[in-house]
């Protein structure tokens, strides 16, 4: 018997409804982290404005979206999952025919933070933190990518068990795990002038992702990296600036990170900017 012949005749129209439309699906995906602007939700997407504001209005009147700022007029109102729409939200992640491209990372992301993590914590500890996750999968290497929610969630795993809320034992272990990334080591080790490898950074990026896009301005002595990630968390952010730090340790140039803007402040991108003396 399939999934759908088990739900009630609401829960299995209201399925059908999301899977009709890859729209609907992907503003579905989207919302399950935190509330969004329409604005928001059609970056997250890669939609139109007009399209995600078409699927949230049909979400809505389903039940299954709701406006989380009912008393806020034109732009900035935010739309979040209702009980129902979480629900249904988590029963279509068991759909194989789940018609959103689920924003996904190499499974080179969680084997790498399990080598960093075997060699500090042990084997035993770091197979635990991955089996939480959901990213055991990995080790042995059986699937090529992952959902990044499992990686997002490896990382708040490692932060819950060896940190200290400061997301600065996430930062440190990034910049040890970077050097695992096959697109990373494969562009550090052609030995290229800095300027070049910032420049190629971005193809880089399109690698180890399936989602989002990095862009890049850079100045003498400065780069300033914009994140348009598609998902985000505390975690992830310190682990992007630890990455930063140790690809700059490796290239032997000794550079300050900080972040600038946060998707998850309302920002359009998350940015990263490094600064060395020349």
């Amino acid at each position: 018997m399939g999934l759908l012949e088990e739900l009630t005749p609401r829960t299995a129209t209201n399925s059908a409804f999301v899977r009709a439309s890859s729209y609907r699906a992907s503003v579905m995906q989207t919302l399950r982290d935190w509330s969004k602007t329409t604005g928001q939700v059609a970056l997250a997407c890669g939609l139109s404005l007009p399209h995600a504001s078409r699927a949230l209005r049909e979400l809505v009147t389903r039940d299954l979206v709701v406006c989380a700022t009912p008393d806020l007029r034109g732009r900035g109102r935010l739309y979040a999952l209702t009980a129902e729409g979480i629900g249904l939200s988590n029963l279509l992640d068991g759909f194989e025919s789940y018609p959103v491209m689920t924003p996904q990372v190499r499974s080179t992301h969680p084997m790498a933070w399990y080598q960093v993590l075997s060699s500090r914590f042990g084997t035993g500890r770091a197979r635990e933190v991955l089996s939480t996750a959901g990213c055991e999968k990995v080790i042995p290497s059986t699937a090529r990518w992952v959902p990044l929610r499992c990686q997002l969630k490896l990382l708040n795993e490692v932060e819950l068990r060896f940190g200290d809320g400061t997301y600065s034992t996430v930062r440190r272990l990034a910049s040890e795990a970077v050097r695992y990334y096959p697109s990373v080591r494969k562009l550090l080790l052609r030995a290229l002038p800095l300027r070049l490898l910032v420049d190629l950074t971005p193809g880089a990026y399109l690698k180890e992702f399936n989602h989002g896009r990095l862009e890049i301005d850079q100045s003498p002595g400065t780069a300033k990296f914009r994140h348009y990630d598609w998902l985000s968390s505390p975690a992830r952010c310190s682990a992007w600036l630890g990455s930063y730090e140790g690809a700059f340790s490796w290239m032997r140039k000794r550079a300050s990170v900080t972040k600038e803007g946060c998707i998850l402040k309302g920002n359009e991108y998350c940015g990263y900017v490094a600064a060395w003396d020349e």
